[in-house]
Protein backbone atom coordinates (compact mmCIF):
# COMPACT_ATOMS: atom_id res chain seq x y z
CA UNK A 1 0.00 0.00 0.00
CA UNK A 2 1.11 3.33 -0.70
CA UNK A 3 1.63 5.78 2.25
CA UNK A 4 -1.44 7.55 1.65
CA UNK A 5 -3.56 4.35 1.34
CA UNK A 6 -2.57 3.78 4.70
CA UNK A 7 -2.89 6.86 6.76
CA UNK A 8 -6.66 6.54 5.26
CA UNK A 9 -6.82 2.89 6.76
CA UNK A 10 -5.13 3.54 9.94
CA UNK A 11 -7.72 6.77 10.36
CA UNK A 12 -10.57 4.19 9.86
CA UNK A 13 -8.63 1.56 12.21
CA UNK A 14 -8.65 4.67 15.11
CA UNK A 15 -12.13 5.48 14.51
CA UNK A 16 -13.51 1.62 15.01
CA UNK A 17 -10.98 1.13 18.48
CA UNK A 18 -11.80 4.68 19.88
CA UNK A 19 -15.49 5.73 18.69
CA UNK A 20 -17.01 2.63 17.61
CA UNK A 21 -15.69 0.47 20.64
CA UNK A 22 -14.82 -2.76 18.30
CA UNK A 23 -12.86 -5.78 18.70
CA UNK A 24 -10.23 -6.77 16.62
CA UNK A 25 -12.12 -9.36 14.93
CA UNK A 26 -15.56 -7.29 14.50
CA UNK A 27 -12.71 -4.63 13.06
CA UNK A 28 -11.61 -7.40 10.80
CA UNK A 29 -15.21 -8.01 9.58
CA UNK A 30 -16.06 -4.45 9.01
CA UNK A 31 -12.62 -3.58 6.96
CA UNK A 32 -13.59 -6.42 4.49
CA UNK A 33 -16.16 -3.45 2.91
CA UNK A 34 -12.79 -0.86 2.44
CA UNK A 35 -10.42 -0.77 -0.13
CA UNK A 36 -7.43 -1.90 1.50
CA UNK A 37 -9.25 -4.49 4.38
CA UNK A 38 -7.33 -6.52 7.20
CA UNK A 39 -6.73 -10.19 6.19
CA UNK A 40 -7.69 -11.35 9.76
CA UNK A 41 -8.32 -10.27 13.70
CA UNK A 42 -4.10 -11.14 13.99
CA UNK A 43 -3.39 -8.62 11.43
CA UNK A 44 -5.54 -6.03 13.27
CA UNK A 45 -3.98 -6.63 16.55
CA UNK A 46 -0.68 -6.20 14.40
CA UNK A 47 -1.13 -2.82 13.44
CA UNK A 48 -3.00 -1.51 16.19
CA UNK A 49 -0.29 -2.16 18.49
CA UNK A 50 1.94 -0.59 16.04
CA UNK A 51 0.18 3.06 15.88
CA UNK A 52 -0.52 2.54 20.05
CA UNK A 53 -3.27 1.60 20.57
CA UNK A 54 -3.16 -1.97 21.37
CA UNK A 55 -3.96 -0.72 25.23
CA UNK A 56 -7.09 1.28 23.56
CA UNK A 57 -8.99 -1.40 21.60
CA UNK A 58 -11.97 -3.46 23.24
CA UNK A 59 -11.30 -6.98 23.91
CA UNK A 60 -13.98 -9.76 23.84
CA UNK A 61 -14.44 -10.62 27.33
CA UNK A 62 -15.10 -6.33 28.24
CA UNK A 63 -17.48 -6.14 25.65
CA UNK A 64 -21.38 -6.67 26.60
CA UNK A 65 -23.86 -8.70 24.74
CA UNK A 66 -26.06 -5.62 23.68
CA UNK A 67 -22.89 -3.91 22.37
CA UNK A 68 -21.82 -7.07 20.06
CA UNK A 69 -25.28 -7.10 18.85
CA UNK A 70 -25.61 -3.79 17.87
CA UNK A 71 -22.30 -3.44 16.05
CA UNK A 72 -22.98 -6.68 13.91
CA UNK A 73 -25.92 -5.03 13.18
CA UNK A 74 -24.38 -1.95 11.97
CA UNK A 75 -21.49 -3.85 10.46
CA UNK A 76 -24.05 -5.87 8.16
CA UNK A 77 -25.39 -2.72 7.14
CA UNK A 78 -22.13 -0.52 6.73
CA UNK A 79 -21.08 -3.71 4.15
CA UNK A 80 -24.23 -3.96 2.48
CA UNK A 81 -24.67 -0.22 1.59
CA UNK A 82 -20.51 -0.28 0.51
CA UNK A 83 -21.48 -3.08 -1.72
CA UNK A 84 -24.14 -1.63 -3.35
CA UNK A 85 -22.11 2.07 -4.00
CA UNK A 86 -23.86 3.62 -1.58
CA UNK A 87 -21.74 6.12 0.83
CA UNK A 88 -21.66 5.63 4.82
CA UNK A 89 -20.75 8.36 6.80
CA UNK A 90 -21.48 10.30 10.04
CA UNK A 91 -21.41 7.47 12.22
CA UNK A 92 -21.36 7.50 15.49
CA UNK A 93 -21.79 4.96 18.22
CA UNK A 94 -24.14 5.77 21.52
CA UNK A 95 -24.93 9.18 19.76
CA UNK A 96 -26.85 11.53 22.22
CA UNK A 97 -28.92 13.47 19.99
CA UNK A 98 -28.67 17.42 20.38
CA UNK A 99 -31.45 19.72 21.50
CA UNK A 100 -33.65 18.60 24.06
CA UNK A 101 -34.55 15.51 22.59
CA UNK A 102 -32.96 13.36 25.81
CA UNK A 103 -32.48 10.86 23.20
CA UNK A 104 -29.38 8.33 23.23
CA UNK A 105 -29.37 5.83 20.23
CA UNK A 106 -26.95 2.88 19.92
CA UNK A 107 -25.68 4.08 16.22
CA UNK A 108 -26.55 7.12 14.25
CA UNK A 109 -25.15 7.35 10.60
CA UNK A 110 -25.86 8.70 7.18
CA UNK A 111 -26.65 6.56 3.85
CA UNK A 112 -26.17 9.18 1.15
CA UNK A 113 -28.51 11.59 2.64
CA UNK A 114 -30.68 9.68 4.12
CA UNK A 115 -30.43 9.68 8.42
CA UNK A 116 -30.79 6.70 10.40
CA UNK A 117 -31.02 6.12 14.01
CA UNK A 118 -30.56 1.98 15.98
CA UNK A 119 -31.69 0.93 18.68
CA UNK A 120 -30.92 -2.65 19.72
CA UNK A 121 -32.75 -4.21 22.77
CA UNK A 122 -32.32 -7.73 24.81
CA UNK A 123 -35.36 -7.80 26.29
CA UNK A 124 -38.28 -5.75 25.28
CA UNK A 125 -38.81 -2.66 28.06
CA UNK A 126 -42.25 -2.15 29.52
CA UNK A 127 -45.18 -0.43 27.63
CA UNK A 128 -44.40 3.09 29.17
CA UNK A 129 -40.70 2.67 28.73
CA UNK A 130 -41.13 1.91 24.90
CA UNK A 131 -43.78 4.51 24.56
CA UNK A 132 -41.55 7.06 26.02
CA UNK A 133 -38.85 6.07 24.34
CA UNK A 134 -40.78 6.12 20.72
CA UNK A 135 -42.34 9.21 21.81
CA UNK A 136 -39.19 10.93 21.75
CA UNK A 137 -38.44 9.97 18.44
CA UNK A 138 -41.91 11.71 16.96
CA UNK A 139 -41.53 14.52 18.72
CA UNK A 140 -38.30 15.30 17.13
CA UNK A 141 -39.07 14.31 13.83
CA UNK A 142 -41.74 16.57 14.44
CA UNK A 143 -39.58 19.51 15.47
CA UNK A 144 -39.31 21.82 13.03
CA UNK A 145 -35.96 22.22 11.11
CA UNK A 146 -35.20 18.29 11.83
CA UNK A 147 -34.04 16.56 9.02
CA UNK A 148 -36.33 13.21 7.84
CA UNK A 149 -34.67 10.30 9.43
CA UNK A 150 -35.86 6.64 10.59
CA UNK A 151 -35.39 4.50 13.67
CA UNK A 152 -34.37 0.89 13.25
CA UNK A 153 -35.44 -1.48 15.80
CA UNK A 154 -33.66 -4.85 16.12
CA UNK A 155 -33.97 -7.56 18.60
CA UNK A 156 -33.21 -11.04 18.81
CA UNK A 157 -36.62 -12.28 20.80
CA UNK A 158 -38.75 -12.80 18.43
CA UNK A 159 -41.57 -12.05 20.79
CA UNK A 160 -40.78 -9.18 22.33
CA UNK A 161 -40.14 -7.67 18.91
CA UNK A 162 -43.57 -8.36 18.05
CA UNK A 163 -44.89 -7.00 21.29
CA UNK A 164 -42.89 -3.40 20.46
CA UNK A 165 -44.53 -3.55 17.21
CA UNK A 166 -47.93 -3.40 18.59
CA UNK A 167 -46.60 -0.69 20.61
CA UNK A 168 -45.21 1.30 18.05
CA UNK A 169 -48.86 0.96 16.46
CA UNK A 170 -50.80 2.77 19.01
CA UNK A 171 -47.97 5.20 19.31
CA UNK A 172 -48.29 5.79 15.71
CA UNK A 173 -51.97 6.27 15.19
CA UNK A 174 -51.89 9.70 15.40
CA UNK A 175 -49.38 9.90 12.36
CA UNK A 176 -51.02 8.09 9.79
CA UNK A 177 -48.86 9.82 7.23
CA UNK A 178 -45.49 8.95 9.27
CA UNK A 179 -42.94 5.89 8.77
CA UNK A 180 -40.42 6.35 11.46
CA UNK A 181 -39.77 3.30 12.82
CA UNK A 182 -38.39 -0.02 10.92
CA UNK A 183 -38.03 -3.36 12.61
CA UNK A 184 -35.82 -6.65 12.44
CA UNK A 185 -35.84 -9.72 14.07
CA UNK A 186 -32.06 -9.72 14.59
CA UNK A 187 -31.14 -13.31 13.82
CA UNK A 188 -33.23 -13.44 10.45
CA UNK A 189 -31.72 -10.01 9.33
CA UNK A 190 -27.94 -11.16 9.50
CA UNK A 191 -28.70 -13.95 7.37
CA UNK A 192 -30.40 -12.07 4.41
CA UNK A 193 -27.98 -11.02 1.78
CA UNK A 194 -28.85 -7.44 1.31
CA UNK A 195 -30.03 -5.53 4.43
CA UNK A 196 -29.82 -1.76 2.71
CA UNK A 197 -32.00 -2.63 -0.77
CA UNK A 198 -34.22 -5.99 -0.19
CA UNK A 199 -37.43 -5.55 1.82
CA UNK A 200 -36.30 -7.01 4.98
CA UNK A 201 -37.44 -4.78 7.38
CA UNK A 202 -40.91 -3.66 8.56
CA UNK A 203 -42.58 -0.55 9.47
CA UNK A 204 -45.40 -0.20 12.27
CA UNK A 205 -47.83 -0.98 9.81
CA UNK A 206 -46.26 -4.77 9.12
CA UNK A 207 -45.29 -3.79 5.30
CA UNK A 208 -41.65 -5.10 4.37
CA UNK A 209 -39.16 -2.28 3.31
CA UNK A 210 -36.12 -1.13 2.54
CA UNK A 211 -33.93 1.05 4.20
CA UNK A 212 -33.26 2.91 0.34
Amino acid sequence: MSLEKIKARDALLTGCVLKLKMTAIQIADFSKAWENPFFDEKDVWRRVNAIGLGKRIKHVARQSLHDEWNIRVFTKIARDAIRNGIQIHEISKEHRIGGNSGIRSDFKFRLDRFVFYQEGQETALTYMGWKAKMGKYVRLRKTPGVRPFRVLVTMQDEHCLNTVLGYAKEVMAPHPNLTLFLFAYMPDLLGQYDIVREDVWRTHRYEPVSLL
